[in-house]
């Protein structure tokens, strides 16, 4: 059998099989100290020792029993980075359910200190011609301390196979964002003063009539650029300060020379560190500096960009309503035991009780007065679209002897009968009885609601209709009647 060629490479390290078979090719230029082979159970687990970093490939056969069989030079560096088909399913790395294999993988990689890389966003790397779906055996783990540097990518498909190359790609720990180019004035680095100088000794030579417009135009935008800082920064990394500039540089240079020696990785935690203080400090500022009273835009400026949609304001997130919660802290709180107030993300309510309808008015009155004061002060306005005043009277006995439905956590009356008949009173209780103006009005009637009687046929008409065994009222279904009994028993056959 020969060996596999590819041009510009070498092969370091093969395990040839008739059915599997795996391969390790790198450039020509780069030496590798020592490569080991083990094969237990067919699974082919290849090590190279490169520089100060050991690269492996692995490959389970689809019905073996995971388990890693330490080639010789495993061990010899520090960091690891394993690339490979391990034919295990896990939902860490995109299957519905994980399988022993995917447990023993899992076992595996945290005893030896090692990190998943697997964006779930990518394409899958297998995709089945069979099932008609993608999977994702070939799988990659590295050292812990190199993982924030390594991101995966998926090649293009290989031809004539159902599969697609996996890449490792390791960058450096700290790397400039790059940002489309876009010519912007800095107005506030604009020298003002010369800029209005020029402009003045130019335009003395153009008359002013229409032919003279575009040449005006075109001087304006010369002297503009001479005079005015223009453009943008296309590689910017956040929060570098001119402080850490030279820390950003002795990590460069460290990088260069050997991106995987330790002070090299000491130095980019070190500098993400720094960063990442920075950074902090500059977030506590801003909320700081931020005045909703005053500057209610900066203010809205900061939530967007907060925002995982930057264009809109953060209608339904958490941040709208915290910040919310935040600002309104300071409403004032009656201390009457007879007046409530619930806050429900940004929305607010108050509940008075009292033994008459006047008294709760004045306490509703006073109460939204004081409201009213602390939002014109804050810069509140509420909104009176979703605003609604409601009230509940709760009546066990009036002057005329009638009884209705007591406040109990129990069944209500009229509970006897079979569920068929003791749903529909309950149902025409709250008024959801399945009459023709409810099921046109969700969608599932048709246009026409007249009852078998002539009339609308609504949630009220159905306890008078004189088709009905009698006529019954709402106090009827409280109590649980015969009367209401009836009516029940009339509508059920009539399917409300």
């Amino acid at each position: 059998m020969n060996n596999p060629r590819i041009n510009g490479m070498k092969l370091v390290a093969i395990r040839p099989h008739r059915k599997y078979g795996s391969a390790i090719f790198v450039r020509s230029s780069i030496d590798v100290t020592t490569s080991q082979i083990t094969e237990i159970d067919d699974i082919e687990i290849l090590t190279i020792e490169v520089g100060k970093c050991t690269v492996t490939s692995i490959y389970k056969p689809p019905n073996s029993t995971f388990a890693f069989d330490k080639p010789a030079n495993f061990d010899t560096k520090n960091i690891h980075i394993i690339i490979g088909d391990f034919n295990s399913n896990h939902t860490n790395w995109g299957y519905d359910e994980t399988d022993d294999n995917g447990d023993k993988v899992e076992v595996w990689a945290e005893s030896n200190r090692l990190t998943l890389i697997h964006d779930p966003k990518l394409p899958p790397s297998f995709n089945s011609g069979r099932w008609k779906k993608g999977y994702n055996p070939d799988i990659i783990f590295v050292s812990d301390m190199i993982a924030p540097q390594c991101t995966k990518e998926i090649g293009r498909p290989i031809p004539h196979t159902q599969h697609r190359p996996i890449l490792c790609k390791i960058t450096a720990v700290i790397k400039p964002c790059d940002t489309q180019f876009l010519r912007r004035y800095n107005f506030q680095k604009a020298d003002w003063y010369t800029f209005t100088k020029a402009l003045d000794d130019a335009v003395t030579t153009l008359e002013p009539v229409n032919e003279n417009y575009e040449p005006f135009t075109k001087l304006v935008k010369t002297i503009s650029r001479k005079y005015i800082p223009g453009g943008c920064r296309i590689k910017h990394i956040p929060g570098l300060t001119p402080d850490l500039v030279e820390t950003l540089e002795q990590y460069t240079d460290k990088y260069e020379a050997d991106p995987f020696d330790e002070d090299t990785i000491e130095k980019g935690e070190e500098l993400m560190n720094l960063l990442t203080e920075v950074k902090r400090k500059r977030w506590c500022d801003l909320l700081t500096e931020v005045d909703m009273k005053r500057s209610s835009k900066k203010a809205w400026n900061l939530i967007k960009r907060l925002d995982s949609n930057p264009r809109e304001k953060p209608k339904g997130s958490v941040l709208a309503p915290t910040l919310f919660n935040i600002y309104t802290n300071e409403q004032p709180i009656s201390t009457d035991n007879n007046i409530k107030h619930y806050v429900y993300a940004d929305d607010s309510a108050i509940a008075v009780q009292e033994d008459s309808f006047e008294a709760v008015e004045t306490k509703l009155s006073k109460t939204l007065d004081r409201l009213g004061n602390y939002y014109r002060a804050n810069y509140l306005k509420p909104n009176p679209s979703k605003t609604n005043a409601n009230e509940w009277k709760k009546l066990i006995t009036d002057t005329n002897g009638k009884r209705w439905l007591e406040p109990a956590e129990r069944l209500p009356h009229g509970n006897n009968p079979d569920w068929p008949v003791w749903k529909t009173p309950n149902r025409l209780r709250v008024g959801v009885g399945r009459t023709k103006e409810n099921m046109r009005k969700w969608g599932y009637g048709e246009q026409d609601i007249t009852c078998i009687c002539g009339q609308d046929q609504t949630t009220s008409h159905l306890l008078v209709c004189p088709r009905g065994p009698s006529p019954c009222t709402q106090e009827d279904l409280m109590i649980g009647n015969k009367k209401s009994v009836n009516t029940a028993i009339y509508w059920t056959k009539e399917n409300i």
